[in-house]
């Protein structure tokens, strides 16, 4: 795996994340057939429903921390050095844990844990499929089809978006809705979860009972990071597996790299080049934009010094035209206008 390449992401829970590029590319990394999580199908998802309700479960990470069958979970003590102020300073102990998530087991069996979460919840959601009645009218907490729809931006969606927000009338609509409502439409990633729709009755219906199982079993979800994507508050702060949804629901990326100094290293380099996380493409001329500007990276390296050996080349420093490069393609990241998220 290529370790010269990682990002160090924020987190108010954990103090540092730090997220690696883990792909196969020299073989040490397989694609395992025990892993039932999937980002392209998460993520597929997500894009390819009208009404989608995300949910993140509270202190995930800690669970596979806490647990003995962690991928990888170890204790390091750090003793600070001795310092007139402070003759005896106090030992650091951190406690730190490797998860490849998405490549192998789930530390902590939280995989198999959620998957059983879902199976609950599917066949309580089959037995209690909403019906419309006299007394139960469900389509009465469907809203109107949301202003944000309303933009041109969204022509191309228009009819299904108008009718994932209708109050159907007829008996062969009501048949529809109630079989959508009656079928769990879920995925999940790691402590990622989303709840999707076709109508906006199946995407909350499906919510409130899968939300209920989990609360059963200990799974709880912090409002801050429940959202739903027609109905996105001002001061959220949603994040979908690596991109930012705003509330016009549209996604743009989430960008966490600093520009290159003027001694920048090929090193250095590598990580803000691999800064944009882009798994649906949707911003992919970004990304071959930056491999292009890797590509003159290693060239001016090779020139610098010819001969030299490869692993003695990260911590060379770059030519000042491709640290400008560089720079440059950060500034043009942060002006990236967000696409919308639904795709029909």
């Amino acid at each position: 795996f290529i370790g010269a390449q990682f990002v160090f992401k924020d987190s108010p829970t954990t103090p540092c994340r730090i997220v690696y590029d883990c792909r196969p590319t020299n073989g040490a990394l397989v694609t395992p057939t025990v892993t039932r999580w999937c980002l392209h199908k998460y993520l597929l998802g997500c894009s390819t429903h009208p009404a989608v309700t995300f949910l993140d479960i509270r202190q995930a990470y800690n669970q596979l921390v806490m647990t003995p069958t962690s991928s990888a979970t170890c204790c390091t003590v750090l003793q600070p050095p001795s310092t007139p102020s402070r003759p005896r300073p106090r030992p650091i102990l951190v406690i730190w844990v490797t998860v490849a998530f998405g490549l192998a087991p789930s530390g902590g069996a939280l995989e198999l844990a959620t998957a059983h979460v879902a199976l609950e919840a599917e066949e309580v959601l089959s037995l209690l499929q909403p019906p419309p009645t006299q007394d139960y009218d469900p389509l009465k907490e469907c809203p109107a089809l949301p202003s944000i729809y309303h933009s041109a931006d969204y022509d191309y969606a228009r009819p299904a978006l108008e009718a994932c927000f209708s109050k159907v009338h007829n008996a062969q609509e009501v048949q529809l809705l109630r079989k959508l409502s009656s079928e769990l439409s879920w995925r999940d990633y790691v402590d990622d979860w989303v709840v999707m729709g076709h109508h906006f009755l199946q995407a909350v219906h499906g919510r409130r009972v899968l939300s209920s199982c989990a609360n059963s079993h200990k799974f709880t979800f912090p409002l801050s990071k429940c959202h739903e994507s027609w109905a996105l508050e001002a001061a959220s702060a949603a994040t979908v597996v690596g991109y930012i949804l705003t509330q016009d629901d549209c996604l743009r990326p989430k960008i966490s790299v600093e520009p290159l100094c003027s001694t920048a290293t090929k090193r250095m380099a590598s990580q803000v080049l691999a800064g944009l996380y882009d798994p649906l493409g949707k911003f992919l001329e970004a990304n071959m934009h930056a491999r292009l500007i890797w590509r003159k990276a290693v060239l001016s390296v090779k020139e610098s010094a010819p001969g030299e050996p490869s692993a003695a080349s990260w911590d060379r420093q770059l030519s000042p035209q491709v640290i400008d490069e560089v720079n440059d393609w950060i500034t043009q990241l942060h002006k990236l206008q967000p696409v919308p998220r639904y795709v029909p």
